[in-house]
């Protein structure tokens, strides 16, 4: 029995009563055929991925140093003395006196949630080439030790490096994979004894 024309038909009613279910099985086949052409291999993405990784990695970590050093002056001076109204926000005196951080989708500076901590996270996005994602990488910077509602000391500066470079981090990559290797070969000889014994 020839069953083609049934299975047509079929096909056409199903483009008829549910379309949604055709357009994203397009869509599906399109991405799936366009993965496939080899326009982009794996590892091309993976190092786009790394790239972008790094470029928002550095800028976290600028704006992060920056960010200690605009508010270890204003704080400096607050030691000891109560900052912060019960419900945890700054009290106008103190709030009158902290510039305004950008909060875009690029970069986002916003105060840290802690009791114990006086903190902002530094958080930069980028968009990775040749996907319709972007990629995050954040800093906390601390500024000082929370006792209640009184600044009780400050932090030391923190240094965030700025120039991490894909070429280092695919080397060290692969001196762990290596090391990793060698692990698990010297766990190998060990059989039928391991590490301990029980």
């Amino acid at each position: 029995m020839n069953l083609g024309p049934m299975r047509q038909f079929s096909a056409a009613w199903d483009k008829v009563l549910n379309p949604a279910v055709y357009l994203v099985s397009i869509v599906c086949r399109t991405k799936r055929d366009f993965n496939e052409s080899g326009t982009m291999d794996f590892e091309q993405k993976k190092k786009n991925h790394l790239k972008a990784r790094i470029i928002a990695r550095n800028r976290a970590g600028k704006r992060g140093n920056e960010i200690y050093a605009e508010l270890i002056e204003i704080f400096r001076p607050l030691v000891g003395t109560k900052i912060l109204k019960v419900d945890g926000g700054f009290l106008q005196k103190v709030a009158k006196l902290l510039p305004e951080f950008p909060y875009s989708r690029g970069l986002q500076i916003y105060r840290h949630s802690s009791d114990y901590s006086l903190a902002w996270c530094s958080k930069a996005c980028e968009q990775i080439e040749g996907a319709e994602c972007c990629t995050y990488e954040e800093v906390t910077v601390y500024i000082g030790s929370l006792k209640g509602t009184t600044l009780e000391s400050l932090q030391d500066a923190p240094d965030f490096r700025e120039d991490f470079q894909a070429a280092h981090v695919e080397h060290l990559r692969k001196v762990y994979d290596d090391a990793k290797k060698a692990a698990d070969d010297a766990r190998s000889a060990l059989f039928p004894f391991g590490e301990n014994d029980r």
